[in-house]
Order: structure tokens, then C-alpha cells, then sequence
């Protein structure tokens, strides 16, 4: 009893306590965070499979090296070991036990390396027991692309383990023998007895099967080749490189056969000629011979003998990337606009994006920050109906960054506990301008204030977002801080289901450890009601709830029918084990948007939809995670109003179209018709003569709201442009729809290829020769400003194609950038002025511009066309409202700018009392 008591084994009993106290910590809060969201089936599925695989990896590990470590015992225990070098001996004494430990704690770390490498590949498992069948067999071996994708990376992660595993039971198993005299070196002559070379030989004779198995499995990664024209299988590949692995395969097995039989005969030379014969057959056969049928066979004659093995490429690479489906229509992109058609296209022109995020990113910072510590992640595009109009709004989300706030305010109570949530959004229509050249609001201030009631915000506290990342502690007996009320501050309670509850000491203590804060466990204003928030940030947040998707990079806020705040999450299934399709630059070569998740912003209440279920990956995620994923038909009406095509896939499905477009072998070979995203000018105001400048920037995909050639309205749709390859002019024009049923159709409309089309590039240059507008960018720069030059928007219209780039100005040393001119382009002619309308008038004549609201889109003072008195009224009467609400509460910049708003609408409210 008192050994047992010893302090050394008090100690050790401690230490081990301790150390599954801190880890268990961590487990535990895991479980209540994953419990907290309803995804505990999650959790136990993940935890269950992270756990098992390399446990029961680790212990058939020890068991197999502890057998053969045991089966060498039977040449006897460990004998001290004599050491003779040449005529001269050296012995060395290690103790029989110390020898047998060392070979036990061999095994223990064999099985632990085996462990942590099979750790890796869980979800390898998993995926190889829940596979599905893509429904797709690849042109050579018949597999289904399943076989790929879900069976074949377990079987070669197998293959590799075992290899491992054997080679270090070989090692282990020779050096056993070295100790207990089954393998002597005497002298220079070696003695081995008969048991321990049949032991070794049937080990090595192990591990060259599993090189033929090698050999095997390397037959099917053959479709991911990159030696010929086309990524996958090529001619040499199918007829000189697959004979070649199942010729190895076969001597493979023969020399284990060999080596079996020189180990019953203790013929060490019989395994070093087999051996040898192995490498230099692998040399010549696996090597050399389809070197020599690629530089004598295929390349004489390479575009004939290399047509079907690209035409394989081209059409598994167009399904692997969802193109298969892509429309193709002309588009003749002659300049026959009128001023009757611009009137009919109304949507689209009030719809043109004259403010690019990047700009307006920096104007809602000095404007809309409002205090030191908010701050706005990003900006994001989006589309609301707006008094009955179908409208493109910039949205962005007002978070509190917790770096902005003042060292000495930086405790851990205000951090944690006090400056816990961001307020409210900014809403602008991308049109509308004020006469200063600012951006125009729909939601401004805080509290939110929405000059529109289908934007009105009613639970605008921002608790996961882009920017949080930190932990926060609500429903404490301190007072959380909400908004800033003139020089006074409005304090709140959170009163939503988000966090996990502190209910009692244990879990406390648990999130004291996991957090790193004493303070969560000893603070006195912590109650029993009180919620810890975790994984804030919902870049985080989706992550560590489901690691096994891709996500898009830019998710976007919401405002929804109820007024509550919500970001929408694009995810993706991914393989880069699709056979035959050629790697995009983001390493993948196979990807779907299976997965849409909303994530609210004051709850943190996280859904997974399954967007596509006829995706067989996600398929398999579903047999996995059953209670993951939610069917499509229950995501709520507000969110499928406002899903878009994302980012993300677009831009990887029109770089992978500028080359499979191409579907004919010569013109593929020849790349005789490649695309490009073409180039052109922006200037940052950080570097307003970089050379991105002179040199241009690659157009970037943008959503737009316009009519589609042939559709019956206008709708929202990403869109990007082609050139060719090396080329400024405009060949085609990719776009992504995102409204209801058309979701996710993709259409490319291309230009006759006799006709010059202006490309954004050679706009640019027709702006930079047109002297007007250049003696202009001349004299702001020289006037101590800077020139910030817009993204250069391609608009098609009906059967023409309409530039727009707007001119923002920029002091120095002021990020508060102005919207100042509006350049557009149309045929041979390029107009700059102060607005959209003026540059449309300009061109089209007088009316052209009327079609757009406010000051960027329409001559100031013009109503948009359609507007009604009863609108005008309730929009001057709304306004006033907002005015007398913000001189009550001391904001006279927020007042002056209602007022001047309201003047507007009064100057429209006349012009169509007279009219109507």
C-alpha cells in the first residue's frame, strides 16, 4: 500500500489527471457548443470517427509487430551483443530486459505513428463506407467515377500504411534477431539461422506484394496523368505505361516468390539478383520504354495519336465543372441602341453600379462607422424589390472590431463581457449619388434608420459576423454596451438563445480552462443564466462545424422579411480525384454548390440546405451526417429570394470555359481559340500611379440586374467578359443566372469573329487618348487629389454593348472618396459628365437619362420614370420624420442630410404634380 501511495506515484496520478482535465476541457465544451446548435449527432459521429480509426489503426499496428517481435523469440531471449569490426572486436553489453523494452516500446511507436497517420484519412473512411455511385464509368477500366473519388484514396492510403508498417516490422524484427544471435555477423561472413530467414524472408516477401499492389492501384491513377497534351490517360499512358505497371506487377509477385524460397533456403544471393532484376526491369520497362514511345511514337505523329485521349479530357473536364449545360448563343453587338430602346430597358439602367466596393468600403468608414470601434468587413451586393422596383443595393454589416477600441479600454471585461455585438447595416441603391458626390442611403445610422419600409431593421444587433473574433459573455449582471446615443451610451440584455448556458461550476470551469480565463470561472458578475458565445466569426463558425466542405469566400448579410439579420454561406463539395478532368488553379477538378447555409447574426443559429441533392458527394455527406442537412424545400421564403450564384464557382467555371469551351481535338491541340478574362485600368487611391495602372487588372466577375437577349425581365446575374488570348477586344460574354427556376443556367453569348468589338481595355485607352477627359485626370492629380478610377462596367443592351466607368476623387490623406464623373462609352463615342443621365443624354439624346433614379442615374431633380404623387408623398413624409428623429437625438449631420434629401423629393414632387 505505501508503494502505492509513494510520492512519486501521487505524482504521476496528478500529472495524468490534470493533463485529462485540460484535454477533456476541451472535449466537453466541443460537445455543449456542437449540443447548443441541435448538431450533437454531428459531434459524436465526427468524435466517434477521429477516434476509432487510429485507435483501431494503432492497436492492429501493435498487435502485428508485437507477434512478429514474438515469433523471434523463438530463436531465444536477447543475449548480450558483440560487435566485431575486421580483426578487431568491440563488445558491447546491453541488458537482455533492456533490449526486450526497447523492442516493446518499438511497437508502442510504430502503432502510434501508424495511429496518427490513419487519423488523417477518417473521413477517407468514412466516405468508402457511405460511397455513391456518380452514375459515370471512365473510358479504359469501366470504373464508376466513384470508384475514384470515394474507394480508390482509401485503398492507397491502406496501401501506403501497411507498407510503412512492414518496413519498420522488417527493421524491427532484423535488429531482434541481431540480439538474440538469429542473425549473426561473424567476421565477414554473416550467419543467419533457418527460422529467422524464413521470418524476414516472408516480411520482405510482404512488402513486395504490396509493391505490386502498388503497381496495381497505379493503374488507375494513370487518368490523372500530366504527360501528354491533355491532362489524364494519354497514348503512352494506355499503350506503353499500363503494360509496363502490370508487367512490374508480375515480377513484383515473382520476387516474392523468390525471396520466400531463398529464405527456406538461406540463399541471400537469390534476393539481391531478384532484387536487382526488379529495379533495372522497373528502370527499363516502367521508365524507359514509355519514354522512348512518347519521343518516337506520339510526337511525330502526337495530334493524331492524342485525339481521343483529349477528347476524354475535354468532355470529363466540362462535367466535373458543371459546363456541360452551358447555352451558347451569338450576340451580334452591333451599335443600333435608340433612345426608345434605353426607355425600355429601364431596370437595367437604374440598376448600373456606379459604386465599386472598394471606394464605397472606405466612404461608409468615415460616414457610416459613426464610432472608433465599428467597422465594415466588407460590402456586399444584393438585390430587394423597393416600392414595387426590382433594385441592386450594396449592404454591408456594422461590426465591432475589438482591434479599433483603445488600449486602455482593452480588459477583459469590455472585450469580453461589455463590447460584446456590432449595430445595424448600411443600404445603398448602386445608382443613386447626393449632389456631393456621396453615396445615397436606404439604411443609415444607428440606430438603423430605413428611408424605404421594405429594408426596415428590427433586431439589428450584429453578435457573428466577419470581424468577431472573439469570445463574448451575455446575460451577466453587467450591462452590455449597444449604441452610442449622442455623448451617452444605450446599454442592453441579450435576450436570444445563442451561447452555450454557464449553468454550473463544472462547465464553467471547463470553458475557464478552454478560454484561458480565469476570470470565466471567478467573476462574480458571471450568473448561472449567462451564455459564453464561441466561434463568433461565421467564417469559423461553418468551418468547424462542417470542415469537410468548401466555402465560398465572401458571404454576404441579409435583411429579412421580419427585419432580423442573416448572412447566407455558399458551400461546395470538391474532389481533385476526378478522372480525367483537368486541375482548376484552386487544386480541385470536380466541384458543386450542394450546400447554401444561413447564419444568424444575432443568434448564431446555423442551417445547412442541400441546394443540389443530385450531387453524389453530398449524397454521401447526407448517409453521414443525416442530421446535418436540411432539404431545399424547407429553407425560408426570405433567403430564397436572396440567394445569388456565387463568387467563387463563377470565377472558377469561366476560367476552366476559357479553354473547354473548345471542343474540337485540332482546334484544342492548336489552342487556337483560347480566352481570357481581359485587362483594365484601376487605380487605387493607396497607389494611384502603380503600375497596375498602365499595365491593368484582370476584369473581375460582377453581378448586375439587366435583361438577359431573350428573357421576358430583368433579373440578377453575374456576368464577365472574353478576350482572346493575348488580345483587347471582346469575343464573348459569360453569365451566371441567380433569380428562381433560371438559378444557376449558365449562358455564353459570343460575338461574330469577324466584327471588332471593343474590349474594356481598348476602352480604356479610348478614354486615356480623349482629350477633354484626360486634361481633366490631369489637372485633379496636379490639384492634390487622387484619381481613383472605377471598375469598368460592361452593360449589354438589347443587341449593343454599353460601357460605364465612374471617376471618384479622393483627397489627400482622406479616405473619403467622391463620386465626381461618369464615363460612357457607346460605338465611337465617350462621354464624361457629372451623372449617369447626363453621360446617357449626352449620346442618346435628351430623355435618355431619365430612366434612372436619383442624381447618378437621372438628371437632378428628375424623378424616375413610373413615380407616382402618392410615392413622392410618403417619401417626404418619411423623410421629415427621420429628420425631427435625428435633431432629437443631436445628430445634425444625419438631420442636414435628411433635409437636403427632402428637398429632392420635393423638387420631384412638383415636376410630377405638373405632369400627371
Amino acid at each position: 500500500m505505501r508503494r502505492v501511495l509513494s510520492p512519486r506515484n501521487i505524482l504521476l496520478f496528478l500529472v495524468a489527471l490534470v493533463a485529462l482535465g485540460y484535454y477533456g476541457s476541451f472535449v466537453f465544451t466541443d460537445y455543449l457548443w456542437f449540443a447548443s446548435l441541435g448538431y450533437e449527432s454531428v459531434f459524436f459521429t465526427t468524435i466517434l470517427a477521429r477516434s476509432l480509426v487510429p485507435i483501431v489503426a494503432g492497436i492492429i499496428t501493435f498487435l502485428f509487430v508485437a507477434a512478429n517481435l514474438r515469433l523471434a523469440r523463438r530463436e531465444g531471449p536477447p543475449q548480450p551483443l558483440d560487435i566485431y569490426t575486421g580483426d578487431d572486436s568491440a563488445e558491447f553489453h546491453v541488458h537482455p530486459r533492456t533490449v526486450s523494452l526497447v523492442t516493446i516500446i518499438g511497437a508502442g511507436i510504430i502503432a502510434v505513428m501508424a495511429a496518427n497517420g490513419a487519423a488523417a484519412n477518417w473521413m477517407v473512411v468514412l466516405r468508402f463506407l457511405n460511397a455513391t455511385p456518380f452514375g459515370q464509368a471512365d473510358p479504359f477500366f469501366g470504373r464508376d467515377v466513384g470508384f475514384y473519388i470515394f474507394n480508390l484514396p482509401l485503398w492507397q492510403a491502406l496501401r501506403h500504411g501497411v507498407m510503412l508498417v512492414l518496413v519498420a516490422t522488417l527493421v524491427a524484427v532484423a535488429l531482434y534477431y541481431l540480439s538474440n544471435r538469429g542473425v549473426d555477423f561473424v567476421g565477414r561472413r554473416p550467419r543467419i539461422s533457418s527460422w529467422a530467414a524464413r521470418h524476414l524472408a516472408v516480411l520482405g516477401a510482404g512488402i513486395l506484394l504490396l509493391k505490386g499492389a502498388g503497381y496495381y492501384l497505379a493503374q488507375y491513377s494513370l487518368l490523372y496523368s500530366p504527360r501528354g497534351v491533355a491532362f489524364g490517360a494519354s497514348y503512352t499512358d494506355i499503350h506503353a505505361q499500363l503494360p509496363a505497371l502490370r508487367i512490374l506487377l508480375v515480377l513484383a509477385a515473382l520476387v516474392a516468390a523468390l525471396v520466400v524460397v531463398a529464405g527456406v533456403r538461406r540463399r541471400l544471393g537469390l534476393v539481391v539478383y531478384g532484387l536487382g532484376f526488379l529495379l533495372v526491369a522497373s528502370f527499363v520497362v516502367g521508365t524507359a520504354y514509355p519514354a522512348f514511345v512518347q519521343q518516337f511514337t506520339v510526337e511525330p505523329d502526337e495530334i493524331n495519336k492524342e485525339t481521343p485521349y483529349i477528347m476524354h479530357n475535354i468532355a470529363f473536364t466540362r462535367a466535373a465543372f458543371d459546363l456541360t449545360d452551358v447555352v451558347e448563343r451569338e450576340f451580334s453587338g452591333t451599335n443600333s441602341l435608340s433612345l426608345a430602346d434605353l426607355r425600355e430597358e429601364t431596370a437595367t439602367l437604374e440598376n448600373i453600379r456606379l459604386w465599386d466596393w472598394r471606394p464605397l468600403k472606405d466612404s461608409y468608414g468615415q460616414l457610416q462607422a459613426i464610432r472608433l470601434y465599428y467597422d465594415f468587413a466588407d460590402v456586399d451586393l444584393d438585390r430587394y424589390t423597393v416600392n414595387g422596383r426590382y433594385r441592386q443595393v450594396t449592404i454591408a454589416a456594422r461590426e465591432l472590431n475589438h482591434a479599433l477600441l483603445p488600449d486602455e479600454a482593452k480588459t477583459w471585461m469590455n472585450e469580453h463581457l461589455k463590447f460584446t455585438h456590432g449595430y445595424g447595416v448600411v443600404v445603398s441603391p448602386t445608382t443613386m449619388v447626393t449632389s456631393e458626390g456621396m453615396p445615397s442611403f436606404w439604411v443609415r445610422d444607428i440606430p438603423p434608420s430605413a428611408s424605404v419600409p421594405e429594408l426596415t431593421v428590427t433586431r439589428p444587433e450584429i453578435y457573428f459576423g466577419e470581424l468577431t473574433d472573439t469570445y463574448a459573455i451575455v446575460n451577466t449582471t453587467a450591462e452590455e454596451f449597444d449604441y452610442p446615443v449622442g455623448d451617452q451610451n444605450k446599454y442592453t440584455k441579450y435576450a436570444g438563445p445563442g451561447g452555450i448556458q454557464l449553468s454550473n461550476p463544472i462547465i464553467r470551469a471547463a470553458f475557464a480552462v478552454r478560454l484561458g480565463s480565469y476570470q470565466t470561472f471567478l467573476a462574480n458578475s458571471i450568473t448561472p443564466e449567462s451564455r459564453v458565445m464561441i466561434y463568433r466569426n461565421i467564417h469559423q463558425l461553418v468551418r468547424r462545424l462542417a470542415p469537410f466542405l468548401f466555402y465560398d469566400s465572401d458571404p454576404y448579410i441579409v435583411i429579412g422579411d421580419d427585419g432580423r439579420l442573416f448572412y447566407i454561406q455558399d458551400a461546395y463539395t470538391t474532389s481533385r480525384l476526378y478522372p480525367y478532368s483537368e486541375l482548376s488553379p484552386m487544386g480541385m477538378n470536380y466541384i458543386r454548390n450542394s450546400v447554401k447555409i444561413s447564419i444568424d447574426a444575432y443568434s448564431g443559429e446555423v442551417n445547412y440546405y442541400l441546394w443540389d441533392a443530385e450531387d453524389p458527394i453530398a449524397q454521401t455527406l447526407v448517409k453521414i451526417f443525416p442530421d446535418l442537412f436540411k432539404p431545399k424545400s424547407e429553407m425560408p421564403a426570405d433567403m430564397l429570394q436572396h440567394v445569388r450564384y456565387p463568387e467563387d464557382l463563377f470565377s472558377i467555371q469561366s476560367y476552366m470555359y476559357s479553354t473547354y469551351h473548345m471542343q474540337d481535338a485540332q482546334v484544342f491541340y492548336n489552342r487556337e481559340d483560347l480566352y481570357e478574362r481581359p485587362l483594365q485600368h484601376y487605380a487605387d487611391a493607396e497607389r494611384p500611379t502603380s503600375r497596375d495602372l498602365y499595365e491593368g487588372q484582370r476584369v473581375e466577375p460582377h453581378y448586375m440586374i439587366i435583361r438577359l437577349p431573350g428573357a421576358e425581365r430583368e433579373e440578377l446575374v453575374q456576368m464577365l467578359p472574353f478576350s482572346p488570348k493575348d488580345k483587347s477586344n471582346m469575343i464573348a460574354w459569360m453569365a451566371a443566372r441567380s433569380d428562381g427556376e433560371n438559378y444557376g443556367e449558365l449562358f455564353v453569348f459570343k460575338f461574330p469573329k469577324q466584327q471588332l468589338v471593343y474590349g474594356p481595355m481598348q476602352v480604356e485607352a479610348r478614354i486615356d487618348q480623349d482629350t477633354v477627359i484626360s486634361q481633366n485626370l490631369t489637372l485633379w492629380s496636379q490639384a492634390g487629389s487622387n484619381v481613383i478610377r472605377g471598375t469598368l462596367l460592361v452593360i449589354p443592351i438589347r443587341n449593343s454593348v454599353l460601357y460605364v466607368e465612374p471617376l471618384y476623387l479622393q483627397a489627400s490623406g482622406n479616405k473619403l472618396p467622391e463620386l465626381k464623373r461618369v464615363i460612357v462609352a457607346y460605338g465611337e463615342r465617350v462621354v464624361m459628365t457629372e451623372s449617369l443621365s447626363r453621360s446617357l443624354e449626352a449620346i442618346f439624346g435628351a430623355g435618355a437619362g431619365t430612366t434612372g433614379p436619383g442624381t447618378g442615374g437621372a438628371t437632378p431633380g428628375q424623378p424616375p420614370a413610373g413615380t407616382t404623387v402618392a410615392e413622392l408623398a410618403r417619401q417626404a413624409n418619411q423623410l421629415y420624420e427621420q429628420a425631427t428623429e435625428a435633431a432629437s437625438r443631436g445628430d445634425w449631420a444625419a438631420y442636414g442630410d435628411y433635409l437636403r434629401q427632402l428637398g429632392e423629393i420635393l423638387d420631384q414632387l412638383e415636376r410630377v404634380s405638373g405632369t400627371q
